[in-house]
């Protein structure tokens, strides 16, 4: 028989439906990516769960959540044939983080602090991992986290 999971997100810096969010769920060698969606036409509204199939898997090595404001989970306490709630801010953190002025959010401001960094060797900016403060690193924040305030 196949097995299954669920996943409910609840937002708390992010919008409370977590609409916008990345899911990873990993097991064994099955990874699977789904994204909450609030609509997919005129007039109409998705569920806010999203499912994922697990075939003959029977547990989880970890789900991953991108949040819509930046913040990147992991949660490893997840249950199969059943649904899962998670709670932005309760997963452990993970990867570099773009909120360089720890205030969970990832925005203008942490932008300004990139810029004010930019061209130097602060490992805090380095979110490219490659040994310098560079365009690299703002390519990346603007690819990943927008411009939008």
């Amino acid at each position: 028989e196949n097995n299954w999971v669920g996943i409910k997100l609840e937002g708390t810096v992010s919008n409370k439906n977590a609409l916008g969010s990345i899911v990873k769920v990993k097991t064994g060698d099955l990874v699977q990516t789904d994204v909450v969606f609030g609509g997919s036409g005129y007039s109409q509204m998705n569920s806010f769960r999203l499912n994922f199939g697990l075939a003959q898997h029977t547990s989880i090595d970890e789900v991953e959540v991108i949040w819509p404001n930046g913040l990147t989970e992991v949660f490893t306490e997840v249950e199969v044939n059943q649904y899962n709630s998670f709670t932005e801010g309760t997963g452990s953190r993970m990867g570099p983080s773009a909120d360089f002025n720890q205030d969970d959010l990832i925005n203008m401001n942490d932008l300004l602090l990139l810029l004010s960094g930019l061209f130097g060797n602060e490992e805090t900016y380095d979110l490219s991992s490659n040994g310098a403060v560079d365009s690299v690193d703002l390519l990346y924040f603007l690819q990943v986290y927008g411009t939008e305030p």
